[in-house]
């Protein structure tokens, strides 16, 4: 396997698993809104800027993958979209995880 081959793996893994904790979130708080109102309530300018990090790098990442079929792409160009992408992807959903636990422990008022 090629470095991009092994980083779109890794930025695949990751997208699922994004997918996962989201279909998680939906199934355990069955449609209720009051953590999505509770986390926009404490929302700071370094969420925002962790969320357009994360939709930021799931576009690179999903065009590196689509690179990854592509042959007349360069390695190096396929190589970088991925890497980026999934670094980019896995700082946005990391701040979004800790910042929907932290809520979850926090004792509600």
């Amino acid at each position: 396997m090629t470095g991009a081959q092994i980083w779109g793996f890794v930025g695949g893994v990751s997208l699922l698993l994004l997918g996962i904790v989201g279909i998680i979130l939906k199934v355990f708080y069955k449609g209720k809104t009051s953590l999505g109102i509770e986390l926009l309530k404490h929302w700071t300018l370094f969420d925002s800027l962790m969320t357009i990090f994360l939709l930021l790098g799931t576009g690179i990442l999903i065009s590196g993958l689509i690179s990854l079929a592509l042959s007349e792409v360069e390695e190096e160009t396929r190589y970088l979209l991925c890497s980026v992408g999934t670094l980019f992807t896995l700082i946005g959903a990391l701040n979004l995880f800790i910042k929907i636990t932290l809520r979850l422990r926090s004792p509600k008022k």
